[in-house]
């Protein structure tokens, strides 16, 4: 699980017409949104057993909570759906649903010789889905294995950053990005004596090494040199990313300087609670990361993302966008 959570609803009601959502499952989605997740919804396109098999084969462990009407419409219900997915997907939440009593939900699992599904009435479902995905969300989300996540979305935006710079350089108007890169480099290297020699050799051409080369060696082009460096080439973006770009320039306050803490951080216990406390910040300061610590750190990296990704995608078309594997021509 990552800050998407993936939910399949089986439901044959709902095939054919994507653009609808149940009130369950928009119910879930704010619920989510909430809580720093986004909610990915799936509903298949069939629901014969066969099309059902084959995205469990190819899917199941990609999501993270799975709901399935009862009657189904077909040659076969709900119970014996859950019966196929139990097997694929022995660690995924479950929840069966329908407007029949629970009585009949249970009569059904049991004569399919399913285990360890919840039911729900489909008056009650939206309770029943937010409640077992507190279930889902309490298994993963633990203080410890919450870094985790988090170290794994700042290590996605750093992998976007990198690919955005890249491709810049590499596009038609790789010219005026080279420029742009450069001046970053420079002043950074102003800031920080200690790393210029490195990056000066680095940058000297006699020696074969040049901008790109520099941006793809992650020992000398950091985290915060990349994103730099997109701010810099966001410069050029119109004016109407003008919102975004502001999202990119807290980057570094609101994300790297926060992962920073995240990874000093040690498990402690507090008031008979574990705790996460790092020393990491500033000095003389120890910084708590509780829940509601790590809810802020999930909003944050939401709204980073989708800001990170609309001001990189806008770069690479200003500046022509050129592939990874390109030779830079500047």
């Amino acid at each position: 699980m990552r800050l998407d959570f993936r939910v399949l609803v089986v439901d044959d009601k709902l095939v054919g017409d994507r653009r609808a959502q149940a009130n369950a499952v928009r119910a879930l989605r704010k619920y989510l949104d909430d809580r720093g997740f986004t909610l990915s919804p799936t509903w298949p396109s069939s629901v014969s057993m066969d099309a059902l098999d084959a995205l469990a084969d190819a899917e199941g462990r990609e999501f993270d909570l799975v709901a399935v009407d009862y009657r189904l419409g077909q040659k076969h219900t709900g119970a014996d759906v859950l019966r196929s997915f139990r097997r694929k997907m022995k660690y995924t939440e479950m929840v069966f649903y329908s407007a029949d009593p629970e009585a009949d939900l249970l009569r059904a699992l049991w004569g399919a010789r399913v285990q360890g599904v919840f039911v729900a009435q489909r008056r009650s479902l939206s309770r029943v889905l937010r409640a077992v995905a507190d279930v889902v969300i309490g298994k993963v989300v633990d203080l410890s294995q919450m870094r985790g996540i988090v170290m794994a979305e700042v290590a996605e935006l750093e992998v976007q950053m990198t690919d955005t710079i890249v491709r810049a350089l590499n596009g038609r108007e790789g010219a005026r990005s080279r420029e742009i890169i450069v001046e970053v480099i420079r002043d950074l290297m102003e800031k920080r004596k200690g790393g210029s020699q490195a990056i000066g050799e680095a940058l000297d051409r006699d020696r074969g090494r040049s901008v790109l080369d520099v941006v793809e060696d992650s020992h000398i082009f950091s985290a915060h040199w990349k994103w730099e460096g997109v701010k810099g080439l966001a410069m050029e973006l119109p004016p109407n990313l003008r919102d975004d770009r502001k999202v990119v320039k807290r980057f570094g306050r609101e994300i790297l300087a926060k992962r920073n803490i995240l990874a000093h951080a040690r498990e402690e216990v507090e008031d008979g609670e574990p705790v996460l406390r790092s020393h990491g910040g500033r000095p003389g300061r120890r910084e708590v990361i509780d829940e509601e610590w790590m809810r802020q750190m999930r909003l944050r990296l939401r709204d980073h993302r989708r800001a990170m990704e609309a001001v990189c995608g806008a770069i690479v078309a200003k500046f022509g966008g050129g592939t990874k594997g390109e030779e830079s021509k500047s």
